[in-house]
């Protein structure tokens, strides 16, 4: 993370705290409700897994800040099935 906000592209971005979901929804939400509340001009949410991305999506929503804070990482694709 540290390596790709050096670069030219990222010189507006900082990095302000690294929290940890445990991969646990719960947790995963709750950390991103103390990240609004400690950061309330934070702008990016950078999730290394799927129910990180979704726990934190869910929680910008519950929280009004849709449009205000995106929230990005890396998940596993959903394969979904036609009928």
């Amino acid at each position: 993370m540290k390596d790709s906000l050096s670069k030219p592209e990222n010189a507006k971005l900082k990095l302000v705290d690294t929290v940890y979901g445990d991969d646990d929804d719960t947790k995963s939400y709750n950390e991103a409700q103390g990240l609004f509340k400690k950061y309330p001009n934070l702008k990016v949410i950078i999730a290394p897994t799927t129910v990180g991305i979704a726990a934190s999506a869910r929680a910008v929503q519950d929280a009004n800040l849709v449009g205000k804070v995106k929230v990005t990482g890396l998940a596993r694709p959903i394969r979904c099935a036609t009928t």
